[in-house]
């Protein structure tokens, strides 16, 4: 065997891999707790009851497959939250696209909470330049109280960001 050659030429670059994108989000309420994840695109919805013997652990749902349809491509970001009893899961995807289901919390034969995802995924409002600025919180401007007197904690004059924009 002789001795080793040269070292060759720099090979081109390889494909890029598989995007990879996780998150997760949850709610807790007095007898059950919420949670959304996304893996790689795909989201779920579980539940699990935080008190009592039965469904201690968190049942999952496939939100993917919803009977309603209309999942987006590029699923990245998650978000859940809950209100009488109607568990709400929102996904960011990868262009930006904010889309949202929605999966009503019932009890299960065994008594153990569950989720019934039968919702539509519904495109939202999305954020971005030139969207409306959010308003101020109420510490910031100066609001009569009952008797006509500033409310506690106002700055006079409104806030300090109106009071530079009126700067000669």
């Amino acid at each position: 065997m002789g001795p080793q050659g040269e070292a060759g030429p720099q090979g081109e670059p390889g494909p890029a891999g598989p995007a990879s994108c996780y998150d997760i989000d949850s709610v807790a309420q007095e007898m059950y707790e919420a949670k959304a994840v996304v893996s790689n695109g795909v989201a779920y919805a579980g539940i699990k009851n935080v008190t009592g013997g039965v469904g201690r652990e968190f049942t999952w749902y496939d939100l993917t497959q919803t009977p309603g349809g209309g999942y987006p491509e590029g699923a990245c970001g998650v978000s859940v939250s809950e209100v009488a009893h109607v568990v709400r899961v929102e996904v960011l995807t990868t262009d930006g696209g904010v889309y949202e289901t929605s999966c009503d919390k019932v009890i299960g034969g065994d008594g153990s909470d569950q989720l019934d995802c039968n919702g539509v995924w519904e495109p939202q409002t999305t954020p971005g330049p030139g969207a409306a600025a959010a308003a101020e919180p109420l510490g910031n401007n100066p609001r009569p109280s009952a008797t006509g007197a500033a409310a506690p904690g106002a700055v006079p004059g409104g806030s300090a960001a109106a009071r530079e924009e009126r700067q000669p």
